[in-house]
């Protein structure tokens, strides 16, 4: 099973910006504890710094911050990369006009500014050059609240989700308890946040157990869903379980309830949960799903199910 979100930064050279976001966030990533639910890599969109190492008023800034700096070589964004990792941020103009000249176009919606993490005025912003302007100790600032917005989506960003059932009965949640809850209203299955340090089936199970009291026997991965809405990503990994055993408690976060199968089209659900269930249900491999959504929770475009 596949087990990180791959994120790539891209800049001109890769021997400034795009290099110093990517320690920072390994550094953040790190100090979370988190660094092993993470990928972190940077690439140059042109080749006039190939295979050189960061560029030394650079690295002098990052070891200024305490930022632990490991080898690094520039090298070039391929298509591969495009395929290969889940989020690809830009530093600015340029760089989203290379990307747009290499790739065609961005049809799995990856591509980004790493300022559309940052809040007030910098968000959307473009990332000036210290390499040109001089100013490290700016474009260290500035790159810092970017990965810092970034962090803090990402912090909470794995998320586990179990359909409990024997095929035709399935435990549900009707999300009605719990304070500020974007799912209020609606009926999911069994799950939450990853935690530091777990596995998905670790989490699986703890979730499962806190939520409902009961011991999963058996657990079969389906896949894994990728869920976007406006800067927000989430990472969602969907398991089945048809053996258990236990007894269900009171749930803190809504109301469990056995439903039939041929009831879900009639019960408030997410549009998205209505492409996906079928399959996680269904006899076919694992699978590999992305799901759009607009900022009021309208679902606006879906990707796949593809194999895993």
């Amino acid at each position: 099973m596949r087990k990180v979100i791959k994120i790539l930064f891209v800049c001109h050279g890769n021997i400034c910006r795009s290099v110093m976001a990517e320690y920072i966030l390994r550094d953040k990533l790190s100090r979370a504890g988190e660094d092993s639910l993470f990928e972190v890599d940077s690439a140059a969109m042109t080749t006039e710094e190939i295979g050189n190492p960061i560029y030394p008023p650079a690295k002098r800034k990052l070891a200024e911050k305490g930022v632990p700096l490991g080898n690094h070589w520039a090298r070039l964004f391929t298509r591969r990369d495009y395929e290969d990792f889940d989020i690809i941020l830009a530093m600015d103009e340029e760089n989203l006009i290379h990307l747009e000249r290499k790739l065609g176009g961005d049809p799995q919606r990856k591509i980004r500014l790493l300022s559309d993490y940052c809040r007030g005025e910098n968000k959307g912003k473009y990332i000036a050059d210290p390499w040109y302007t001089r100013d490290f100790e700016t474009a260290y600032n500035d790159i810092d609240e970017a990965v810092s917005g970034l962090f803090a989506r990402l912090h909470r960003s794995q998320t586990v989700m179990c359909y409990i059932g024997d095929g035709e009965n399935w435990l549900m949640l009707h999300r009605t308890k719990k304070k500020d809850d974007p799912n209020e209203g609606k009926w999911i299955g069994v799950g939450g946040h990853m935690e530091a340090g777990e596995t998905p089936e670790d989490s699986i199970r703890r979730e499962v157990m806190e939520e409902t009291g009961l011991t999963l026997d058996s657990l079969e991965y389906r896949g894994v869903i990728d869920f976007y809405m406006g800067d927000h990503y989430e990472r969602m990994y969907v398991f089945l379980s048809k053996e258990y055993s236990g007894s269900l408690i009171e749930c803190d976060e809504g109301d469990l309830a056995w439903i039939r199968k041929e009831d879900f089209d009639s019960i408030p659900m997410w549009e998205g949960d209505r492409k996906f269930i079928p399959t996680v249900m269904g006899e076919g491999g694992k699978f590999r799903m992305k799901l759009f959504y607009r900022e009021d929770g309208e679902l606006e475009e879906v990707m796949g199910p593809e194999p895993l």
